[in-house]
């Protein structure tokens, strides 16, 4: 809806058949909302967040809970996939022209990914890369099945490693649309999108030099519910919520 020619119409009609007025979030506040709901879970202090989401994927630098940096990328997934991927047809045996499709997305994402000098990290403190998002949940369910891994997002921390990443990367460019889609482990309405996505989960942990990723269960729907209750509860409960206090100064 952001990007989309007709956002007024489409808001105007929501406004007309709920009665409810509808926010357009930028780039840089659906990422402000989005590591205020994954910090509800993590509190993680230092490291790079990010959301991978359909039309867009925000980074976060944060450094002692504060977001030092945003970065908005047109790097969604679903936008990805309809670029490079043919959608329209049920069953794709041409394996070299996949190849290509593949060769093309993995230029154009490593093009765009930032590197990792163009963050001011503290080398000197442990920095985390956090993904937020169902892509990357469902990267971890698939992975899980295959390490043996915990299926389920428990109250310790998750983590993939690259070398997952690449295994998994590699299973999915191998398998056409038709097959994704029937795979046991993978949700059907994401078979059209996670090969893109471990695309890009792959090249963002090697351009920033990562070799492991925390995954969060919590997002964007639990920011905006903490950011609400912040500015109506007691300060007893606001002074558990120093993650969100110290980035709301006016």
């Amino acid at each position: 809806v952001r990007d989309a020619e007709n956002q007024k119409e489409v808001i105007n009609k929501l406004n007309d058949r709920t009665g409810l007025r509808f926010n357009v979030l930028s780039g840089p506040e659906e990422g402000f909302f989005t590591y205020i709901g994954s910090q509800s879970y993590m509190h993680i202090p230092n490291g790079l967040f990010f959301d991978l989401g359909g039309g867009s994927m925000e980074l976060m630098h944060i450094q002692d809970f504060k977001i030092l940096k945003t970065l908005c990328l047109d790097l969604g997934v679903l936008r990805l996939s309809e670029k490079f991927i043919k959608f329209n047809e049920s069953y794709i045996d041409d394996k070299d022209r996949l190849k290509i499709n593949y060769e093309k997305l993995e230029k154009a994402i490593t093009k765009y990914v930032p590197k990792r000098n163009q963050f001011r990290f503290d080398e000197s403190v442990d920095l985390k890369l956090v993904a937020i998002g169902g892509t990357a949940r469902s990267i971890y369910k698939f992975v899980s099945k295959i390490f043996v891994l915990n299926p389920l997002l428990s109250s310790h921390h998750v983590s993939l490693e690259k070398r997952m990443i690449d295994l998994t990367n590699n299973i999915f460019r191998e398998l056409s649309l038709y097959d994704m889609s029937n795979l046991r482990f993978v949700d059907p309405q994401r078979s059209k999108t996670i090969t893109t996505g471990s695309f890009i989960l792959k090249i963002l942990m090697e351009k920033l030099e990562f070799n492991n990723m925390l995954i969060c269960p919590t997002g964007i729907r639990e920011g905006i519910l903490e950011h609400y209750l912040y500015f109506r509860m007691d300060k007893r409960y606001r002074k558990r919520k120093k993650f969100i206090e110290t980035n709301c100064e006016p």
